[in-house]
């Protein structure tokens, strides 16, 4: 069996484990107690329509046209919301790292940052797994799954033949009606390909189709609250004034992109530092734009800044992981060290419903300067040293003198 293979098998194999073992230990929300601003409680409505639990689609907008999480839902052996989605996250997360790993491997990352990226996916407090088994009942898992599908398609599979037509618009649909932030993604790819003039035609029918997908969900399934109002445009300025009435949030948003998987947060800082100068010029021009995307999808989605940023991690996190790559090995081994006391490995959230006072620790939008500065310090320590580790190892192979 090829290494890469085996490395591909042992990535799921892990995901499994992982993914049974939090299953056990993870308590999840009492949602019956859990406070009525939950995204929860939205999806469960939709879920109980199309389980034929409920005659009325009572959704309120923007949830109301995320229908396939939901829908998929309903058609699994399940009475109980929480346990069908809990499959169906299983499944999806499966799915996701299995495209992860083998785009990762397609694009010649070296194994060591390739578990590197895959102990982040599946350990971060704040990433696909440990987020979404105390709280399942979400859309956000198949989004992981469509932008690793999507990636993986565009930078692989970007010839206009009939089949990657037919797939990019497939994903286009089904991911417009996972939820609506696709069209962005869907949009920022064909303005990439038309400014490169490469093929862009191949990705203007996926957008247009994505679009239309989603005002058909949103018209067919309408907000049970009519409102003029209720449109992604006016979302977006909402964001925007709340910023503009609130400055002092601003201070809020570094905390939080630092605070979103540990990779991104050390790596990043890596990168600002010393920016990768080589690699394959296209790939890593889009997959920096998109991330450019999701930091503004963040700013301008709500007020969840971290997991609005964390719903990019398929794009943002092979971003770091290309440009990681150029860099020498022993830069893999510092990030995955350094990662570890940001992961909350001892730790797992509480019940929100039962103990809502816990709300505060996990919620990083919402920290005072007292409790994000420890974490902005140690952020600080993290890049100093490799600052001087990096500039030490420089000398050592140049065969100059070690000195500082």
């Amino acid at each position: 069996m090829p290494a890469r293979h085996f490395i591909l098998l042992l990535a799921l194999a892990a995901t499994l484990l992982v993914y049974w073992a939090y299953a056990q230990l993870q308590p999840t929300y009492t949602y019956a107690q859990l406070d009525p601003r939950f995204d929860a409680h939205q999806y469960a409505r939709a879920y109980h329509y199309f389980k034929g639990q409920s005659s009325q689609y009572i959704v309120s907008f923007p949830f109301n046209a995320r229908i396939l999480s939901p829908w998929l839902a309903a058609q699994l052996p399940f009475n109980e919301a929480e346990k069908a989605f809990r499959w169906l996250n299983g499944f999806f997360v499966l799915l996701t790292v299995g495209f992860l790993v083998f785009t990762w491997q397609k694009l010649h990352i070296r194994n060591s940052l390739v578990f590197v990226g895959l102990f982040v996916v599946l350990f971060h407090w704040k990433s696909i797994v440990r987020m979404y088994l105390p709280d399942p009942i979400s859309a956000d898992v198949m989004g992981y799954f469509f932008g690793a599908v999507w990636l993986f398609w565009v930078l692989f599979k970007n010839q206009p033949t009939t089949v990657n037509y037919l797939v990019l618009s497939a994903i286009g649909v089904f991911a417009a009606l996972q939820k609506e932030s696709f069209t962005v993604v869907a949009g920022v790819t064909w303005l990439f390909f038309v400014i490169k003039k490469q093929n862009s035609n191949l990705f203007l029918i996926p957008f247009v189709v994505a679009v239309v997908a989603h005002f058909w969900a949103d018209w067919a399934f309408a907000a049970a609250q009519t409102d003029w109002r209720n449109n992604s445009a006016i979302t977006v300025l909402r964001g925007v004034k709340r910023y503009a009435e609130n400055p002092e949030l601003l201070l809020r948003l570094p905390v939080s992109w630092l605070l979103s998987p540990s990779l991104l947060t050390v790596g990043g800082g890596i990168l600002l530092i010393q920016p990768a100068t080589h690699g394959p010029q296209l790939t890593t021009q889009y997959l920096r734009l998109m991330t450019i995307t999701w930091l503004i999808l963040s700013i301008v989605g709500g007020g969840d800044t971290t997991r609005i940023f964390v719903n990019g991690l398929p794009l943002v996190l092979t971003y770091l992981l290309v440009e990681l790559n150029q860099k020498p090995r022993w830069v893999a081994y510092f990030l995955g060290i350094t990662s570890l006391p940001l992961l909350r490995l001892f730790e797992l959230e509480p019940d929100l419903g039962l103990h809502p006072e816990q709300s505060q620790r996990w919620c990083v939008e919402c920290w005072t300067l007292a409790e994000s500065w420890p974490y902005l310090a140690y952020f600080g320590v993290v890049l100093t040293v490799y600052y001087y580790l990096a500039r030490r190892f420089a000398a050592v192979e140049s065969g100059k003198p070690n000195e500082i």
